[in-house]
């Protein structure tokens, strides 16, 4: 079974009982290319994993699952999702220094 990246996806995965799709969290969603995807599946196993600059066990992780499987044809099909914390945006750091500078609080 291939392991590949989003963008290099074979075109029909009709043939596949479970698909497992690896996504970044872009507002509150899977990231477009991710999206593209999911929004073609038929399979009747899909599982998400998912990473975020947030907190894995968060409100908005559990939502951003959520949104993401209603990109699916199916809402059904989704067995389950798995997300990480990963690494935040250099600019939305950036951003929350400005808006919060070191000793504001």
């Amino acid at each position: 079974t291939p392991c590949v990246p989003v963008k290099d996806a074979p075109e029909n995965l009709a043939d596949y009982d479970t698909v497992f799709v690896g996504f970044w969290v872009d507002r509150g969603t899977a990231n477009k290319e991710a999206a593209k995807l999911i929004e073609t599946l038929k399979n009747p196993n899909v599982v998400f994993f998912a990473t975020l600059g947030m907190y894995a066990d968060s409100d908005h992780a559990r939502e951003s699952i959520e949104k993401a499987s209603e990109l699916l044809q199916n809402k059904e099909s989704l067995v389950d999702g798995f997300v990480c914390q990963g690494k935040i945006d250099p600019k939305v750091i950036e951003m929350m220094y400005k808006m919060f500078p070191p000793g504001s609080a």
